[in-house]
């Protein structure tokens, strides 16, 4: 049973350990918005350098996601060959910048991707407004469909996932090492096992093994750790 659990515990901390990056290079943020005329939602991700450019914001370095509305598809980056300058292609100006936290988020020349074979430019002419401009039929060009906010919180980083991991494994691995202890309640040795109190033999003798109430605890934890990290990555 003991030599069970730890070999659980050590293949969790192998696991959570092989999770942890060297040395983190981008950042993850949720990139989600609807225009004022709920033609179009926006649902998805954008990973940014994590050092800022020359012109004070992020490099985006893509975008994963849909656009769900008329002609919408799935969303893929633009590339800013005069990165982090911003780019005129003759129909649009861009810059694939992006300011996590702040207001605007994006600014004038704004961020370029494309979804179901039209272009799409998500620029901003204030601190709280924001317009979509596409080639899409159903859209608007000039100066594009009015959107409403767009949310951008951090998504978790593998590493964070890792931590979790470790954490909860470094408990149970903790909780394993000590060995068995004897409890005494109400004047009686009473056999514990995964938080589970039963009544000590009838013989009364004493020494009886206890398992660990910690034990099942730590490893229910684990377990929820990793679950959780499963689901994240599986989404």
């Amino acid at each position: 049973m003991m030599k069970r659990a730890m070999k659980r515990v050590k293949w969790a901390l192998i696991v959570a350990l092989g999770l942890v990056p060297v040395g983190a290079n981008a950042n993850v943020y949720e990139f989600n918005f609807s225009t004022a005329d709920s033609v179009f939602t926006v649902t998805g991700l954008v990973t940014t350098a994590d050092a800022l450019d020359a012109i004070g914001g992020y490099d985006v370095l893509s975008i994963t996601g849909t656009v769900t509305g008329p002609g919408g598809g799935a969303i893929a980056l633009v590339v800013n060959p005069s990165q982090p300058d911003a780019y005129d292609n003759g129909l649009w100006i861009y810059d694939n910048i992006y300011f996590p936290g702040a207001a605007p988020l994006v600014d004038n020349p704004g961020i370029f991707f494309t979804a179901g074979g039209y272009d799409y430019n998500l620029y901003s002419t204030g601190p709280i407004t924001y317009y979509l401009s596409s080639n899409n039929p159903n859209g608007d060009y000039n100066p594009g469909e009015l959107v409403t906010s767009i949310t951008d919180p951090v998504v978790p980083e593998l590493s964070t996932w890792a931590m979790m991991l470790l954490d909860a494994a470094a408990v149970a691995a903790t909780t394993i090492c000590f060995g068995p202890i004897q409890c005494k309640l109400d004047g009686q040795v009473r056999r514990v096992r995964d938080g589970h109190r039963t009544p000590a033999p009838s013989d009364g003798r004493a020494g009886v093994e206890v398992r660990w109430v910690a034990l099942g605890a730590a490893m229910a934890r684990l377990e929820n750790s990793a679950a959780a990290f499963i689901t994240c990555a599986a989404g």
